[in-house]
């Protein structure tokens, strides 16, 4: 037989060779020891050499007969186990450690290059795991088998499908010859004990995948280069001797049922024996993992070895050539894992399946960094520093303009490169040319992308909503291949550095996949897991990757191999959306959003500033500090001001603090020393309810960022002065303390947001709201004060945009003339809920012209003296390639299970905290979530049956306690008692508050009952869970129910949620009479048929908070929850109802809604209307009335399920995922 393939496992103990003799010790290591493959020898004149008995390397028939039966009994089953050629699956599974792991990636690749060989029904499940040898896989639980279970449950399959085991394994673990533990025992000892493990691994194989019927089996490669030799070599003798007890027949090796013998093991070989003497150290990256050479060359052992392989061939290989071209056969999945780091501490990551490219590559496929005057990537560059060499300044006009009706992020940048513009939406990327704005081509999708695409080349990539990162030729927009691999979408812009694309997901990861023209394209190369959403786009120097998850910790990473550098202390900052890190020399730039909510849950962050950094006396306010002409990296003569004020404030509450400024080497926070006294960063804000933006950092060594330098303190309970903003330029300088700051540009008020970019001495500014965008030279000071230098104003507030570019708001509504500047805006009419005055796109220059994004409309700025040319709205077309498929409703329970756990863990929960901005101005009552006690029963009692039954039970048993101690029926509105929801610290004037508010009987404030009608109806699903008796909770629940409603008509249609509140109550009340066996209540029955029939006759999708003509609104904060105002609280029960009277009408309105927010899904999607970055969570409703009324599947349900908000207890994301495993079962 010739060298082949991989590693198995294998069972149970087995009769063993040889007994330890005098003179048998171990030796020491000759480096011309040969392979154990070599023929006709014996090892300290006893043991013989060859792979098989009789010292040969030819497997004897017997066995070659019994493997060959083996095969034929290997056939695509379902998830079953039961035969299904058409559409079942054979599971081959990977055990091992790191050195499998980088074994089987290459042979992945492989096989995904040849595909048209593969037959398409084979899986490839990675299940190694670095660090994990065979002491720890010998546990028969931990990392390898989680790992093999979960990416088995990824890759849409069961335990009931494996049929080929692969185990490359080593002895190596406590007590081994790294010199960890005492020595090993010596020789045959030592691999007497190997082949009972090997043997006890392999019969649990046997065990939990039932249909298991071969296994290869192999040991690591030299070791000598890191003094593991001779005992790895050795270990080949413990497979040998374990293949050799199964030809033999001898007990506890059975690999076929009999009626005096069960079965076992599986059918044993060996796989390819790749110990080689001649490996010199250059094979190695650190003496023990191969190079990347060296992995594919053994890699083609592997493939060569199962192609000629005659058991190997029949379930491996294709049988009968395709039909089509390779491009359009089914490829067989292959999962990949990462690249992994040598250290057992290694991040886990999730396995991929790249989808192969369907058309050769285009020309350039370098992965390098961007550079030159190009905009390719937001940021301009990997460093992310928002500046290029060359400016465009001058006196500017619009040259052309261009809406697009699909909706545009406020934060998504216009790319700049090869002569186009690049712009994505929620229906996809466009390709304009950039003199003209003619469309050279588009790439239309079902789901939206996520952020802006990146331009390496020739090669345009971008991620979707849709769970792919896509890859594109740049000139023509046609698909190269995609990368399906993750478990949520993509909201960050790629990075493309050192042959890779990096991009955080929504699903916790950050993915690096090899770039296109790499030996890697399309596929994982590594990915490193965190513990929150990673919506912060990543920024690379030197080697390292750093980004930011909504876990609240920064972090770095190798660009290699994903290998974590460092992790930041918690921040304090309400997540980080939107942004990056930006490298500013030594350091990493974090840019976050404090994290106070307003309302009942925490004070008004602008006003606490404003009081505690300015004075109360003088009614033109006071600057920040001192002003002169301090030197520093800045212009000479440059205007400064002393701002060691604000510097002191972070140091003395640093909660208050959002910029952050990280070693780049060890992730240490920049503390200053100002007198003797601690400081941080002296960056105050200049915005409100949103995330700071991104500084523009020059490459004379000086950050600039919009700051608040102008206040005066407000009296108490009253907000009289609104504080001013301007540009800061500001330098970390060991010699001045980095106490001083260089002021430049025009004052602005400091509550409205706005983004800077910068080019040459030139920095470029836009305020929100499509107010304002300017020039100014860096050496041009304070304008307002005669400051010297240049500027120029593109448009105004009396020369604003829709003057000089009539028509190019046709996407967006703003409210009589303008009115407040633009603050009272949608897009898409009165019925939307976005707006931009949050998060906002700078101007970017880019091929002798400026370029920006504003009201959904694309605006390039020139030198032409012409008026503008309006060219035609691009309108959506039809997606270019499928929706993903659905993942397994087996994932889909496992990630039920685990945030289930986190509650359960936990124990009591307090309501969740969340910054949504203004939306407390009209719902302050519904701004803490889950403060309902009916959202926890109804959710948990309705993910009861798909838990396992342990859990069930523990859920149970939870649900009993909250029961007793916050009955729904008592409890009106949960206080602040309890564990937090989430990943960040709550400042300590929020506790303050918090402290103060306990459980409540009653709900009052601007709740239409004085107690929650819903609460009765999260009762009765307690109840109908079996945890009580029904007739004990209906003398309680009927008191607490009014009957009928005392809202009027008017009110309950303009406040639909509150209208399902009292239909869930009502039907809850007739749910707990019927499980009592009781007559149903006539007067509540009458009630319920008529608030059913009030939603079928009178409910309307359009916002209630208009007139006819859309153009004059009322009540303009409660705009913000038009998309989800019909969908809160809607039952099954609700939808049944609706889906029989009303399925027409509401299919109806879900469409315009999804037109008007095509981002509903996106859990906390920045961009909303009114003063404000983060829309509220009641969107996500919508999937409710997808699949309770329309009855849409789990393939149509799982395109919109999101990820969860808060790090424990998202009720929300719980249900959708219930509602979604539950989809083609309803």
């Amino acid at each position: 037989m010739t060298r082949t393939m991989y590693a198995a496992m294998l069972c149970f103990a087995v009769c063993l060779n040889g007994r330890l003799t005098a003179g048998e010790a171990d030796q020491p290591f000759d480096p011309r020891q040969l392979p154990l493959f070599t023929e006709g020898k014996t090892y300290l004149g006893k043991y013989e050499t060859g792979l098989y008995p009789g010292g040969v390397n030819v497997m004897p028939e017997a066995h070659r007969q019994a493997g060959l039966r083996m095969a034929r009994l290997i056939r695509p089953l379902d998830r079953e186990g039961r035969p299904d050629d058409a559409n079942g699956r054979i599971v081959a599974v990977v055990k091992g450690h790191s050195n499998t792991t980088l074994y089987f990636n290459a042979l992945a690749a492989l096989l995904k290059e040849r595909q048209a060989q593969v037959n398409d029904k084979f899986v490839l499940v990675v299940g190694s795991v670095a660090g994990q040898q065979l002491p720890e896989i010998l546990r028969l639980e931990g990392p390898v088998w989680e790992k093999s279970a979960r990416h088995i449950e990824r890759a849409g399959c069961t335990a009931r499908q494996v049929q080929v085991l692969f185990l490359h394994t080593t002895f190596n673990g406590p007590g081994n010859p790294s010199g960890k533990g005492p020595p090993p025992p010596p020789f045959p000892q030592s691999m007497q004990k190997m082949q009972r493990d090997v043997a006890t691994v392999l019969a649990h194989c046997v065990k939990i995948y039932p249909n298991l019927r071969i296994a290869y089996l192999t040991t690591d490669a030299l070791r000598h280069y890191t003094g593991m030799e001779p005992h790895v070599w050795r270990e080949a003798f413990a497979i040998k001797w374990l293949i050799e007890s199964q030809i033999r027949g001898e007990e506890g090796t059975a690999f076929e049922e009999s009626p005096s013998r069960a079965r076992v093991l599986p059918w044993l070989c060996w796989g390819p024996y790749i110990w080689d003497n001649t490996w010199t150290r250059d094979r190695f990256r650190d003496g023990v993992h191969p190079n990347p050479e060296t992995c594919a060359a053994v890699a083609m052992q592997f493939w060569k070895h199962l192609q000629n392989d005659p058991i190997a061939r029949p379930w491996l290989l294709r049988q009968t050539p395709p039909a089509t071209a390779p491009a359009k056969t089914a490829a067989p999945i292959v999962l990949i894992p990462e690249n992994p780091a040598p250290s057992p501490a290694s991040p886990p990551t999730a396995p991929v399946a790249p989808q192969a490219a369907p058309a050769p590559a285009p020309g350039s496929t370098a992965a390098s960094a961007p550079s030159g005057d190009n905009w390719p990537m937001s940021g301009a560059n990997p460093r992310r520093t928002s500046w290029v060499p060359t400016a465009v300044r001058g006196a500017l006009r619009p040259v052309w303009y261009r809406p697009v009706e699909a909706y545009i992020p406020q934060e998504t940048q216009v790319i700049g490169a090869r002569g186009k513009v690049y712009v994505s939406s929620a229906r996809g990327l466009y390709a304009l040319d950039a003199r003209t704005g003619e469309l050279v081509w588009r790439f239309d999708t079902e789901l939206p992308i996520g952020n802006a695409p990146t331009i390496d080349g020739q090669v345009c990539y971008a991620g979707g909503m849709d769970r792919r990162l896509y890859a594109l030729d740049a000139d023509t927009g046609r698909l190269l291949w995609s990368f399906d691999g993750a478990m949520a979408g993509y909201r960050t812009n790629p990075l493309v550095v050192d042959g890779k694309v990096i991009a955080g997901n929504r699903d916790g990861n950050v993915y690096a996949v090899g770039a296109h023209g790499t030996p890697n394209q399309g596929r994982l190369v590594w990915s490193f897991k965190t513990d929150g959403p990673v919506l912060n786009s990543a920024a690379y120097a030197d080697g390292a990757v750093f980004f930011a998850s909504n876990d609240c910790h920064g972090y770095a990473v190798d660009v290699s191999s994903g290998r974590l550098l460092w992790k930041s202390e918690r921040l304090p900052s309400h997540g980080f959306h939107s942004w990056w890190p930006v490298v500013y020399r030594d350091w990493v730039i974090f840019c976050g959003m404090p994290n106070y909510a307003d309302g009942p849950m925490s004070p008004h962050y602008l006003r606490l500033e404003q009081n505690d950094l300015f004075p109360a006396e003088n009614d033109r306010g006071h600057e920040l500090g001192p002003r002169g002409s301090v030197p520093g990296a800045w212009p000479k003569g440059s205007v400064t001001m002393d701002v060691s004020k604000a510097a002191l404030h972070f140091g003395e509450k640093p909660w208050r603090r959002f910029f952050f400024v990280l070693g780049r080497k060890d992730g240490r926070e920049l503390v200053l020393d100002i007198d003797g006294k601690k400081g941080y960063a002296p960056i105050t804000l200049h915005w409100k309810h949103t995330h700071c933006p991104p500084p523009m950092v020059h490459p004379s060594g000086v950050v600039y960022e919009k700051c608040m330098y102008l206040g005066r303190a407000n009296k108490e309970g009253s907000f009289t002065f609104m504080p001013r903003s301007i540009t800061f330029g500001w330098e970390v300088n060991p010699a001045t303390g980095s106490r001083h700051v260089q002021i430049a540009g025009r004052s602005k008020a400091a509550d409205e947001p706005g983004a800077l970019s910068g080019a040459g001495n030139v920095i470029y500014e836009v305020v929100c709201c499509d107010r304002e965008g300017e020039w100014y030279a860096i050496d041009a000071g304070p304008i307002e004060r005669g400051g010297r230098g240049a500027m120029g104003l593109l448009w105004s507030y009396g020369n604003g945009l829709e003057k000089q570019c009539p028509g190019y708001d046709a996407m967006w509504l703003y409210l009589e003339n303008r009115g407040m500047s633009g603050l009272w805006g949608f897009y898409r009419g009165p019925d939307g809920v976005y707006h931009n005055h949050g998060h906002q796109n700078p101007l970017i220059p880019f091929n002798g012209m400026l370029f920006t994004i504003k009201s959904n409309c694309v605006i390039a700025f020139g030198s032409s003296g012409e008026p503008a040319r309006k060219l035609d709205i691009i309108r959506p077309g039809k997606p270019v390639v499928a929706p993903p498929p659905a993942r397994p409703v087996e994932y889909l329970k496992q990630r039920l299970a685990e945030e289930v756990q986190k509650i359960l863990d936990a124990g009591h929960l307090q309501p969740g905290y969340f910054c949504a901005g203004q939306f407390i101005a009209r719902f302050d009552h519904m701004s803490p979530y889950f403060q309902v006690p009916a959202e926890t029963f109804y959710v948990l009692a309705r993910a009861l049956p798909h838990l396992p039954a342990n859990q069930q039970q523990a859920l149970r048993e939870y649900l009993k306690k909250e029961f007793a101690e916050r009955s729904p029926l008592e409890v009106a509105l949960y206080g602040w008692d309890g564990a937090p929801r989430t990943w960040a610290e709550y400042p300590p004037e929020a506790v303050a508050m918090m402290q103060r508010v306990k459980d409540s009987p009653m709900a009052g404030g601007r709740w239409m009952w004085p107690f929650p009608p819903h609460n009765v109806y999260g009762a009765y699903k307690y109840a109908q869970a079996g945890l009580c008796d029904a007739k004990e909770l209906l003398r309680t629940a009927r008191a607490k129910l009014e009957v009928p409603p005392r809202m009027p008509e008017p009110m309950l249609l303009e406040h639909v949620w509150q209208l399902n509140m009292y239909i869930a109550g009502y039907e809850g009340f007739l749910g707990l009479q019927r499980l009592a066996g009781q007559k149903e209540d006539p007067e509540i029955l009458k009630s319920l048929e008529y608030l059913r029939r009030l939603w079928v006759e009178k409910v309307d999708f359009r916002s209630p908070w208009c007139d006819a003509s859309g153009k004059r609104v009322r009540e303009f904060h409660k705009h913000r929850i038009n998309i989800a105002r019909c969908f809160i609280w809607m039952t099954p029960e609700l939808g049944q109802y609706l889906r029989q009277h009303a399925r027409d009408k509401v299919e109806r309105g879900l469409k315009v809604l999804n037109d008007a927010a095509p981002y509903w899904f996106n859990a906390a999607f920045e961009g909303t209307m009114g003063e404000g970055n983060l829309q509220p969570l009641y969107d996500l409703w919508l999937l409710q009335g997808k699949a309770l009324v329309l009855g849409e599947g789990r393939a149509e349900l799982d395109k919109y399920l999101d990820v969860p908000v808060f790090a424990r207890g998202d009720l929300y994301y719980l249900l959708n995922l219930i509602t979604t495993i539950e989809g083609d079962g309803r």
